[in-house]
């Protein structure tokens, strides 16, 4: 913050004198800390936690918190309030997915903003990657089924079934019936 200089003459009968008087304007922002996203990933069912970094919040003040949702790019006007998220942590939703997040958050003191300070947006949102679901009977004749969460929408995905670690000749499909071949090995 830097003051504001004013220029009082002030004078005498016996001579003229000047003074320089600094102050600080009472609206004028208080320095605040940098916000840290920590703890989180750019994945649904993950939780930032806003972290203050570099100096602390001004005295006497309480940090409040809004976060906010933005555009896959994070464009600056992009940003709009989450409805209900004003904690200190934010678990990221299914809403978010192929969105942005970041926080703001205002020094209070006395009923008045002080300070307000921003985290950078995050990488935009993805499904959290989980191995393929297998179902079906593992013995020779019978179909094992591979199912696939959401997440395979955010990926080009090609998929390969394999025998004790080696791709199956022309089996890339969501189903694969064993054959004797597979006897013992691992699919």
């Amino acid at each position: 913050m830097t003051p504001h200089k004013y220029f009082i003459p002030a004078f005498t009968t016996a001579m003229v004198a000047s003074a320089l008087l600094i102050a600080s304007p009472a609206h004028a922002a208080s320095a605040m800390p940098r916000i840290l996203l920590k703890g989180g990933a750019a994945v649904v069912g993950y939780t930032y936690t806003a972290t203050a970094s570099g100096r602390a919040y001004p005295a006497r003040s309480t940090p409040r918190y809004q976060w906010y949702r933005g555009s896959q790019s994070g464009a600056k006007g992009s940003f709009v309030k989450i409805a209900n998220a004003n904690g200190r942590s934010y678990k990221v939703r299914s809403a978010d997915h192929h969105h942005t997040v970041k926080v703001v958050v205002k020094a209070v003191r006395g009923g008045r903003v002080i300070g307000t300070s921003q985290s950078a947006s995050t990488n935009y949102i993805l499904w959290q990657m989980r191995p393929a679901v297998l179902r079906g009977t593992s013995t020779v004749g019978h179909t094992i089924k591979a199912t696939l969460g959401s997440w395979t929408e955010d990926w080009r995905v090609r998929l390969y079934w394999r025998r004790t670690g080696n791709n199956i000749r022309g089996e890339n499909g969501l189903t694969y019936r064993t054959r004797a071949a597979d006897a013992g090995k691992e699919i």
